[in-house]
């Protein structure tokens, strides 16, 4: 399938989401009335602009499930020492923040909420939104902009027993970035703390 042909059915099936057939933008965001509310309950958050070209080489899909997505929640879990919870993908040896899409008819907490619950098996209670990053990954066929919306989370309950193990292959507290991780995760994880006030050597990748 051609590019045209890619941007024509995405554009078809978009729905609330916009597709600039100029640019080839997919952006994944809520309503402006969402934004709003959350700005009001949690106060004026970090608003961070930043860009993902390592997956240049790759094509979305015409049917991708981005196409229904809404944003992505993320969770900054904190404990008394101040250390923050990270999940490795199963198969990998990347660590994340607990997070994941978030799909049309769900909102930004709930969906946050419950991502943080399959990945950790943890019971969360949002306490603050530190940033909202607007992250543009550059496909090969498009660019999909992801709205991510990081909650700094201090009160939780359960024991941490990951719901799906095809997923998530580990979940831990960490000081540091882990030195596994690839220039870009590193600077994502200490970028997302930065902007969550919670102090840490910052530093861009080479």
């Amino acid at each position: 399938m051609g590019d045209e042909s890619l941007i024509s059915q995405l554009a078809h099936s978009l729905g609330a989401n916009r597709l600039s057939m100029d640019v080839k933008i997919i952006e994944c965001k809520p309503s402006d009335s969402e934004i709003a509310f959350l700005k009001k309950k949690y106060g004026e958050p970090v608003i961070r602009k930043m860009d993902r070209k390592d997956v240049n080489n790759i094509h979305l899909p015409a049917n991708t499930d981005y196409l229904n997505c809404i944003g992505e929640g993320v969770g900054i879990i904190l404990n008394e020492n101040n250390q923050f919870l990270l999940v490795k993908k199963a198969g990998k040896e990347s660590w994340y923040f607990p997070s994941g899409r978030i799909m049309n008819g769900e909102s930004i907490e709930s969906g946050t909420i419950r991502e943080v619950h399959e990945e950790t098996g943890l019971d969360i209670h949002l306490k603050s939104l530190s940033s909202i990053q607007i992250v543009d990954f550059h496909f090969a066929n498009c660019i999909l902009r992801l709205w991510h919306f990081n909650f700094i989370i201090k009160e939780y309950s359960g024991t941490m027993n990951i719901q799906d193990k095809s997923e998530i292959g580990d979940c831990r507290f960490f000081s540091e970035p882990p030195v596994a991780n690839v220039d870009y995760e590193k600077y994502w994880i200490r970028t997302t703390l930065e902007d969550a006030s919670i102090k840490i050597k910052t530093e861009a990748p080479q």
